[in-house]
C-alpha cells in the first residue's frame, strides 16, 4: 500500500466530509500512457484489462491512499481548515495554499477503491453526484438552479459538473468541450 497526496477544492472537501463525494477524475497527462491506449493514432478508446489501468495510474491503484491536501492554516489551537464552517476565532488567519499542506496536517485519509480511464463526456448523471454535485455546491459555486432535486439529479447535475470541470481545468487546456481522457477514481473515507 502506498500512500500520495490528492488536491481538493474547499467545496469538495465538504462533500467528502458530507460523504457526498465518492469519486474524482483527473486528466490523464501522461504521453506514454496515451499512445499505449492509442491516443494520436486512433480517437478509439482500446479496452484493456482492469488492472492495467491502476498500474498506470499516477494517483495510485486499489488498497492505496490518497492523503487530502486543502487550504489551511497554523493555530495556537492546532490547525485551521478553510472549508469548515467559519469560526469566530479565525479572526485575520493567513490561509496556506492546499499545495503546500505537509502530511502531519491533513485530516482526511481516502482509500482507492477502483481506477478506471474514460472519456470526460462518458460520466453518467450518478457519476456527477458521486463527484460530489449537489444542488447546494450549484448555489454555492454561484449557478442558480430552479430544478427540484429529482430534477436536478437527472438533468443538471452532469451540467454542474461541466462548469466545475470547466473553472479548474479549462485553463489549462482540458476544458469539458475538450472532452480528455481522465482518470476515474473511487474512494471511500477511512479517516476525517
Amino acid at each position: 500500500m502506498k500512500e500520495r497526496p490528492i488536491l481538493f477544492s474547499g467545496p469538495m472537501v465538504q462533500a467528502i466530509l458530507d460523504g457526498q463525494k465518492t469519486q474524482t477524475r483527473r486528466v490523464v497527462t501522461n504521453k506514454e500512457f496515451l499512445s499505449w491506449i492509442g491516443v494520436g493514432f486512433s480517437d478509439e478508446f482500446i479496452k484493456l484489462p482492469e488492472n492495467h489501468w491502476s498500474e498506470k495510474c499516477p494517483y495510485g491503484q486499489p488498497g492505496d491512499r490518497l492523503w487530502v491536501r486543502e487550504t489551511w492554516a497554523e493555530k495556537d489551537e492546532g490547525v485551521a481548515y478553510r472549508a469548515t464552517p467559519p469560526k469566530a476565532c479565525w479572526g485575520n488567519t493567513k490561509w496556506k495554499p492546499s499545495i503546500f499542506m505537509p502530511r502531519w496536517a491533513s485530516r482526511i485519509t481516502l482509500e482507492i477503491t477502483d481506477v478506471r480511464v474514460e472519456r470526460l463526456k462518458d460520466m453518467t448523471a450518478d457519476d456527477a453526484l458521486c463527484e460530489g454535485i449537489s444542488r447546494e455546491i450549484r448555489t454555492r459555486m454561484g449557478w442558480a438552479s430552479e430544478e427540484s432535486e429529482e430534477s436536478f439529479n437527472f438533468f443538471e447535475s452532469r451540467h454542474t459538473f461541466s462548469l466545475l470541470w470547466n473553472s479548474i481545468n479549462e485553463k489549462r487546456g482540458y476544458g469539458w468541450d475538450t472532452n480528455p481522457f481522465v482518470w476515474v477514481i473511487e474512494f471511500r473515507m477511512i479517516q476525517a
